[in-house]
């Protein structure tokens, strides 16, 4: 077990494999998970469609205010990540950042 992955979800190599082989594309998508299971424990902050396209290109947003007490009642209690939030445009995780002084800084963005 690491975090939310168990033996249950699982993928057997020799069907990773076998999918390859055949070159099922399809396949081998559908075994992925969302990119928003392991960071499931990250604090979320919900962001504007416009927003995402600043995020996409590598600048800050400034977060609405409720935004930024939804995620401060959320976020991690360790000092080392006590700033990062996953960024989400409705439910789609576009990046995992620092929440710093009302602003989403990415510091890994996960698509376009």
């Amino acid at each position: 077990r690491v975090g939310v992955f168990d033996q249950g979800n699982a993928v057997n190599l020799s069907e990773l494999e076998a999918l390859s082989k055949a070159n099922d594309k399809d396949g081998l998508m559908a075994m992925l998970g969302p990119i928003e299971t392991p960071l499931d424990d990250i604090p979320l902050v919900d962001i504007t469609t416009q927003d995402a396209g600043q995020i996409f290109n590598g600048q800050a947003v400034i977060l609405l205010p409720h935004v930024v007490d939804h995620w401060k009642e959320h976020r991690s209690s360790n000092p080392e990540d006590d700033r990062l939030a996953v960024a989400m445009d409705g439910e789609r995780a576009i990046a995992l950042g620092e929440v710093r002084a009302g602003r989403f800084q990415p510091v890994r963005v996960f698509g376009g």
